[in-house]
């Protein structure tokens, strides 16, 4: 396997260093598992905005079905 350089500067390698805490054999292995973890919560929140959007969808259109119905009593 060949070498690469990530250019950071200190503090970041030694918060990643933290967070490896050896726990790891290898950089290789702990910053895909790094990157796995980002990519599924990434998905993870599309999916809620998703939902969320769907729900925004839902009380609009309750609450125009109430205005409109209010509206018809108001009438009445």
């Amino acid at each position: 396997m060949g070498k690469t350089s990530i250019p950071c500067n200190e503090a970041t390698r030694d918060r990643l260093d933290d967070l490896r805490d050896g726990q790891y054999k290898s950089w290789d292995a702990f910053l895909n598992q790094l990157a796995d973890d980002w990519q599924g919560e990434s998905d993870t929140t599309v999916d809620g905005l998703d939902s969320l959007a769907r729900a925004m969808e839902t009380v609009e259109e309750r609450t125009g079905r109430i205005e409109r119905t209010l509206e018809d009593l108001q009438r009445t």
